[in-house]
């Protein structure tokens, strides 16, 4: 499983909910949050955990871009 996504109410049937919060785990260059958000509009992305330098990097530039939601990067 890549991420972990729950429902911020924790009504785990997501029924009702505005927001799901995911922890993106080898996060990558952020590709499958992009689609998360595109396929789901109340996503977001609240941590990233990635250990290639340049993977990291460029999450970091997506959030600076705005293409992703601004959220902690761990390596």
């Amino acid at each position: 499983m890549h991420d972990l996504a729950l429902p911020s109410s924790g009504d785990t049937s997501g029924a009702g909910d505005a927001c799901l919060f995911g922890l993106s785990l080898c996060s990558g260059t952020g590709g499958l949050d992009l689609g998360l958000t595109i396929a789901i509009p109340g996503y977001r992305a609240v941590g990233h955990v990635e250990r290639e330098t340049y993977a990291a990097a460029t999450l970091v530039a997506r959030m600076e871009d705005a293409s992703l939601d601004q959220a902690v990067v761990w390596d």
